[in-house]
């Protein structure tokens, strides 16, 4: 699969410019231009107004850049954005091109590394490697033929090859000598070009969710691939299939999104690095254009003797900030949000004394249509039924009538429908004593529906106590800060914003039961059935506050922990109220 492609002339003509004028800049002869211009099928006449590129006022972080960095941002002003998001190119910044591969070459033994980039775009982290390997001592007539990167766009891929030719020659090496070509890493049989494997892997592969139309695999991509792979990202895979071409003792990072960390389908991809985390860089801000969240796991092929606790590594350069003891990805990331560690005495989870459900799409479709404003509040023999979002769950406060919800594209303040229309659609097993839990939070929200007057709407979690004695039991089981701080170190990353857990029926059905104290967790139940009114209303303002967090003291006994950094850290993430 790999070779030479047909060039756009366009945006190829527009990087070439760029490429001629840093040449000039830089006293390379403009003949190492032409034949890797040529050697892709462009043909060159450099009278024809190429050195048109504008290099005056160039950015900052290009004033320092391995030489030849600008002809990534000439090739990334030539595409579309359009075109960029549905390939998932979203091009990494040079300070965490220059640290994430400082990581992976550290260490090395004294031969020189073969390093691969395998979407390798502009190549980027290929400059990075080059410029750190010339300050480690290696000649560049070494470094160039241990250069590989791959691409599916063979502008990048020209781009590429000019950026690493232009430093080359600039420094005394070949500049025909790395090995750029068009290729897909992913799909398919492994590039001829891999060979024997590599020493060092590193890059950003392409972040692209398979729940869009826009960047789904085709079908033809979806046969290629070595097994079902369901609804795992791109990049997931990227990561896979190269961590096979890792040498005895290589090392290997890429930017990945952080949904890999919990994602039921990047499960394989956790459990092959277990044990071979030797560092992990968490994103503490928005470093992509993408605005996606990311992580950066640094994994050995055959560590030999587990790195123990693992170093974190945050911000664009690329800075320990200090270390990990868990030894789950989430569980990083846990760490680095500053989650409390998890104890307690616990024995049997959630799923030995209920169900957890979630709700398929269809069931939103059906409900959806359906759904009416209610004029007032509702009385216990009415004949309709509230609908339940997860943004109308607060902890042990339902906002059903008290904040606006969208549903079906409109937005309810009070949305209904009635216990004819669930019967109709055979759905009124539904109208029983449950627990409805938000699916989107940084603690876990949810609330009781004592009376089985609501029901809950995609992607809120229905959790059904097996014997009604323990609805709120298994409420309190739900709010207290040990249920939270277990989610938040299972599912740490698999959230919209930072700090969000989704919660999965998994997760809820594996939280821990209390086993230090049964009186203090009755208790608990009492208290909040006691200060909870209606589907989950409890007081107004301070009053329901201390109710949630009187229960929650007593959780604290139930578990057997005192009172320390597990609830400081529940209270501060607790909702504002609203």
């Amino acid at each position: 699969m790999s070779g030479t492609a047909p060039l756009s002339a366009d945006p190829a003509r527009a990087v070439l410019a760029a490429a001629l004028v840093i040449a000039d800049r830089t006293g390379v002869d403009r003949d190492v231009v032409v034949a890797i211009a040529l050697a892709h099928g462009l043909s060159v006449d450099t009278d024809d107004g190429f050195a048109s590129f504008d290099d005056t006022g160039a950015a900052d972080e290009t004033l320092f850049a391995p030489i030849g960095w600008e002809l990534g941002r000439a090739h990334e002003g030539s595409e579309v954005a359009a075109d960029r998001k549905q390939r998932g190119a979203f091009y990494t910044p040079l300070p965490l091109v220059t640290g994430l591969t400082r990581l992976v070459l550290t260490g090395r033994d004294h031969r020189v590394p073969r390093v691969c980039d395998p979407m390798c775009g502009a190549g980027g982290f290929l400059l990075a490697a080059a410029e750190h390997l010339r300050s480690d001592g290696v000649d560049a007539e070494e470094i160039g033929p241990n250069l590989v990167g791959f691409d599916v766009d063979a502008i990048a891929v020209m781009t590429a090859r000019l950026a690493l030719g232009l430093w080359l020659a600039s420094a005394g090496g070949d500049p025909m000598s790395p090995t750029i070509v068009v290729a897909d890493a992913i799909h398919g049989e492994s590039p001829a070009e891999v060979g024997d494997g590599f020493d060092a892997i590193v890059g950003n592969p392409p972040f692209l969710g398979q729940l869009k139309s826009k960047t789904a695999r085709s079908e033809t991509d979806r046969l290629s691939l070595d097994a079902a792979r369901g609804y795992a990202d791109a990049a997931t895979i990227a990561w896979e299939r190269s961590r096979l071409w890792l040498r005895p003792s290589g090392r290997m990072t890429m930017v990945l999104p952080q949904s890999v960390l919990s994602a039921r389908d990047a499960a394989s991809a956790r459990d092959e690095a277990a044990g071979t985390v030797v560092g992990m860089w968490v994103d503490d801000g928005d470093v992509f254009d993408a605005s996606v969240k990311v992580i950066a796991p640094l994994v050995v092929s055959d560590p030999g003797e587990s790195v123990f606790p693992v170093p974190l590594f945050s911000g664009e350069a690329v800075e320990q900030v200090g270390f990990t003891r868990s030894t789950t990805w989430s569980g990083m990331l846990a760490d680095r949000q500053g989650v409390p560690a998890f104890g307690g005495h616990t024995r049997g989870t959630v799923s030995d004394i209920a169900m957890a459900s979630a709700d398929f799409r269809r069931w939103f479709y059906d409900i959806a249509v359906l759904v009416a404003e209610h004029e007032n509040g509702l009385d216990h023999d009415s004949d309709v039924v509230r609908v339940i979002t997860s943004g109308l769950i607060d902890p042990n406060r339902a906002l059903w009538g008290v904040v606006d919800t969208k549903i079906g594209g409109r937005r309810w303040r009070r949305p209904v429908v009635t216990r004819d229309q669930l019967a109709d659609l055979g759905e009124s097993d539904r109208l029983r004593p449950k627990v409805l839990v938000a699916s989107q939070t940084r603690v876990i929200e949810a609330i009781v529906d004592e009376l089985g007057m609501a029901v809950g709407l995609t992607p809120v979690i229905t959790v059904t106590p097996l014997v009604e004695a323990d609805l709120w039991r298994l409420a309190a089981v739900l709010l207290s800060p040990l249920a939270s701080v277990w989610a938040r170190r299972q599912a740490a990353g698999s959230g919209l914003s930072r700090e969000a857990v989704r919660l999965s029926t998994t997760v809820v059905g594996s939280l821990p039961l209390p086993s230090a104290s049964f009186v203090a967790w009755t208790t608990a139940a009492e208290v909040l059935a006691a200060g909870t009114t209606d589907t989950g209303g409890s007081g107004v303002g301070a009053a329901r506050r201390e109710t949630l967090l009187a229960a929650a003291h007593l959780m604290q006994e139930a578990y057997g922990l005192p009172d320390d950094s597990i609830f400081a850290w529940w209270e501060s993430q607790l909702p504002r109220e609203r």
